[in-house]
């Protein structure tokens, strides 16, 4: 079952803007995260605010992928 809210879901025609958008459970579960601490993070800007669409807050997958290889950039570039 979809995370994503009903008046967001067209499972008769994909919109390529609704694939790429996360809300909050869902970026929750994507960073291993619960949403409290979610919402924390977003308060002290150590992530990026959402968007919000009606009552809901979105995040799109690109911004959320920067975020991963900010947070996650020396441990990549680390050589033995």
């Amino acid at each position: 079952m979809s995370t994503t809210p009903a008046h967001i879901q067209n499972d008769a025609a994909p919109n390529a803007i609704t694939q790429l958008l996360l809300d909050k459970q869902s970026l929750a579960q994507r960073l291993g995260l619960s949403v409290r601490t979610l919402e924390g993070m977003v308060k002290s800007k150590a992530l990026p605010a959402g968007v919000r669409v009606g009552r809901y807050l979105y995040w799109t997958a690109e911004v959320v992928s920067a975020w991963e290889q900010h947070q996650f950039g020396a441990q990549k570039a680390w050589r033995p």
